[in-house]
């Protein structure tokens, strides 16, 4: 795509997730934005007492949690990592933020690998801690949180925490959203195709928050500067990455030369695969929607959706 609009903005407000701790700590104090009711098929009308403990505990209650990162190489250069030295993650926040952040970290493209180390460890941390928080509960309680930039998108991360809601009986349910703390682009976008701008102004402010997100371009030029495990990390999300999105190559030159040590270029890393993801996501948009407009509203990179499901035991 031509012209890449200059990311500085987006990385004021993007998210940090380079070091992998950061997505543990995106979410922290993060407030439930809103709550609706929602009918699902074979369900009962939904408990407005229930809805407001469902809320209490799932959006103010805060809990810790802690989990490593086991599928990163332990040996950098010369030295060796254990679990006690950098692999080792704490989180703070609600249960609902939490269930957030999992999904983000758990983002994949289609059926492709997930696209952070912590995502998988993260979530069954996640859903032990939240069981125990909910033990005394007086119903059993299912999160579901799912983040996609839009409607449709090939990339999207899913989490779920708690009990496996019931086939039968009755069931209640509410949704809410959690800021994703990437940025919130649908309001540039609408603007964008106001004045003139078509998929593909939609499409590059989608792409460039989505990789600021995942790779924030200070951030991880620092990470890939050290010799430690976070240019280990990094260095694998760039390259996960790059073979997901369509027409990136983890070895092509502006990958693999932006990644050497000494030759660090985030800015030109991240610009490749905006091109590229940007490019993708306008085919996606011209697909899924019948215009630009309707493709800018239904941006929602900036927030995750979360259904919670609650039922007598």
């Amino acid at each position: 795509m031509s012209d890449p609009r200059p990311r500085e903005r987006i990385g004021e407000r993007a998210v940090n997730t380079v070091v992998d701790v950061s997505f543990a700590l995106l979410f922290v104090g993060v407030a439930v934005t809103a709550l609706t009711t929602v009918p699902l098929q074979n369900e009962t009308e939904y408990d407005p007492n229930q809805a407001e403990y469902t809320t209490e505990t799932l959006g103010s209650s805060t809990i810790n949690v802690t989990y490593s990162v086991d599928t990163a190489e332990t040996v950098v250069g010369d030295r060796s990592f254990d679990e006690s030295d950098q692999l080792r993650r704490e989180t703070h926040g609600s249960i609902a933020s939490l269930a957030g952040a999992v999904a983000v970290a758990k983002g994949r493209f289609d059926d492709g690998p997930v696209l952070t180390s912590t995502g998988p460890p993260f979530e069954q941390a996640l859903d032990e801690r939240a069981q125990t928080a909910l033990v005394e509960s007086s119903f059993e309680t299912n999160i579901t949180a799912v983040w996609q930039p839009f409607d449709g998108a090939s990339v999207r991360g899913r989490a779920d925490v708690g009990q496996s809601p019931p086939d039968t009986g009755a069931v209640s349910t509410a949704t809410m959203t959690v800021p994703s703390d990437m940025e919130s682009v649908r309001s540039d976008a609408i603007e964008a195709v106001e004045h003139g701008g078509g998929y593909e102004a939609v499409a590059e402010l989608l792409a460039e928050a989505v990789i600021e997100g995942y790779l924030p371009e200070l951030e991880s030029k620092r990470a890939l500067e050290r010799s430690s495990p976070d240019r280990t990390l990094t260095r694998q999300r760039y390259e996960g990455v790059a073979q997901a999105i369509d027409g990136a190559d983890p070895d092509d030159e502006s990958v693999t030369e932006n990644l050497q040590l000494h030759s660090v270029d985030t800015a030109d890393l991240n610009e490749y695969l905006v091109d590229h993801l940007g490019d993708q996501f306008q085919t996606e948009l011209a697909a899924r929607f019948e215009s630009p407009a309707e493709a800018a509203a239904a941006a929602s990179v900036g927030e995750v959706r979360i259904a919670v499901r609650t039922w007598q035991p």
